[in-house]
């Protein structure tokens, strides 16, 4: 049987698929993303997922670049409301199918899906880049800042982290909480890398880069991230107001560039920071924490299997960290 899995909360969107269910050609799941999204990437045989817009916040075109980083995975799109002006770039982007309001008032036969599945989109990937030094490239910056200088090349371990549902925030509590909580985050993330010789590197009002030195020999980061997303309940108790409840997206990569102070990056140009960014802004979940080939082969040996592969991004292998069972909560004001 093809496995078939279709992610909406809407009842009649369900009920279009009620053909699929009694069919002996698929295998239906159906839950809404908060139950099916997290676990639905990596897939370990082919499948065919139709996505429901309403679940997401995302452009399509996003979400779909997010989905197909899984070459398993043939993703069709679900517009129950209509709100989609241009369905074509959906099949640039790599959608093999798309039901609309129209297309909803009856069931999707099993023919249809069927051809969904079988539909081979060609998607136009970019080229390769320099963003994965190998170690014979690598420009070791050492255990500490001591011999690091402006405008010279170093191999850094980078940590994009944004927190997440800033725009929940900034509707339901307004203004002035969110500048509180972008407060406290800033002085929580400067607190938790000053151990591990961390500097904030690069930062917006929801995150940013952060700087560590390398060695070539450990990558302390890791452990911290991990105890970042392990222990985020207690986090939010003892360093926020409101009783709010903070996640965090998290993302660490290895690789080179040219360091400036602070305040000097305006005119830097470097594939490494590039990546990271887009890394944290394209392709991160929210509340998740990956890390790149570059950074996987430091994994001690006993936390190695708290990894899956997460697909790739411009070229370059993504593992995700397995995340605790947890329910994002809305802030309350």
């Amino acid at each position: 049987m093809i496995p078939l899995v279709l992610i909406t909360s809407n009842a009649r969107v369900r009920k279009a698929f009620s053909a699929a269910d009694r069919s002996r050609t698929f295998r239906l799941t159906i839950g809404s993303a908060a139950e099916l999204f997290d676990s639905l990437m990596p897939v370990s045989e082919p499948t065919l997922c139709y996505v429901d817009l309403a679940e997401y916040e995302n452009e399509p075109a996003k979400l779909l670049r997010k989905l197909r980083e899984d070459d398993l995975l043939r993703v069709g799109i679900v517009d129950a409301r209509g709100v989609v002006e241009d369905v074509a770039a959906l099949f640039h982007h790599g959608a093999v199918d798309y039901l609309g309001p129209a297309l909803l008032t009856s069931e999707a036969s099993t023919k249809r899906l069927r051809a969904a599945f079988e539909y081979r989109p060609v998607v136009v990937k970019a080229a390769p880049r320099a963003a994965s030094p190998k170690p014979a490239e690598w420009r070791v910056s050492g255990k500490s800042w001591r011999g690091i200088k402006s405008g010279n090349e170093y191999t850094f371990v980078l940590l994009y982290i944004e927190i997440d549902l800033t725009d929940e925030w900034k509707k339901e509590s307004g203004r002035e909480h969110l500048d509180e909580v972008m407060s406290a985050f800033h002085r929580h993330v400067k607190h938790v890398i000053a151990p591990l010789r961390g500097r904030v590197w690069m930062w917006t009002e929801s995150g940013g880069v952060v700087l560590f030195p390398f060695d070539g020999v450990v990558c302390p980061p890791i452990e911290m991230c991990m105890k970042l997303i392990v222990d985020r309940t207690i986090i939010s108790v003892e360093h926020y107001s409101y009783n709010t409840r903070i996640t965090y997206r998290m993302a660490l990569h290895i690789g080179n560039t040219f360091y400036q102070v602070r305040g000097n990056t305006g005119t830097l140009i470097s594939d490494t920071v590039n990546f990271t960014f887009h890394l944290g802004q394209k392709f991160l979940a929210p509340g998740s924490f990956c890390i790149t080939e570059t950074v996987a082969p430091f994994l001690a040996e006993g936390l190695r299997d708290c990894f899956l592969p997460a697909g790739r991004f411009e070229n370059v292998d993504v593992f995700r960290m397995k995340l605790p069972s947890t329910t994002v909560r809305r802030a309350r004001s």
